[in-house]
């Protein structure tokens, strides 16, 4: 599978308007590996993979809101692991991803100031995963349609 080649390819403004809901633009610098993806072992093998794709939008009049989309490539034996804990750890419920082959789970995280949310999808070697503020229902749709689209 190919990575997309631009922050549009992965999901166009449109998009990420429809989602969130309001307008929503794409910022001038990538995300944080913090704002897409919790947890020490999950950045480990975003850090480690071999080609990535990192995405940001924000909405169109400021606030705390964002929205972080990544695609991943990564091994076969950091896919296998990363799912091991992704299964094993309750936190993380299990999605249907819609895509025959594909594996995909949500958290959402109520410490803290904001209720933030991930969204993980496995399909081939590729790994999307995708954060923001809010619940995880406005972001897998999302996320699933970017990997959709990859898959071509």
């Amino acid at each position: 599978m190919n990575i997309p080649n631009s922050c549009d390819a992965l999901a166009t403004v449109d998009a990420v308007s429809a989602a969130m809901g309001k307008t929503w633009v794409a910022a001038s610098q990538e995300p944080t590996l913090e704002s897409i993806i919790p947890g020490p072992q999950a950045r480990s093998a975003a850090t480690e993979a071999t080609a990535k794709l990192q995405c940001l939008w924000w909405p169109e009049l400021a606030t705390e809101a964002y929205v972080a989309l990544g695609v991943y490539r990564i091994s076969d034996s950091a896919a296998t692991s990363l799912l091991s804990s992704l299964r094993s750890t309750p936190e993380y419920n299990s999605v249907d991803p819609g895509i025959p082959g594909a594996v995909a789970f949500s958290y959402e995280d109520r410490g803290g100031e904001f209720l933030t949310s991930t969204v993980y999808v496995f399909v081939g070697d590729s790994w999307f995963a995708g954060g923001s503020l809010g619940p995880a229902a406005r972001i897998v749709p999302l996320v699933l349609d970017a990997a959709k689209r990859s898959i071509g």
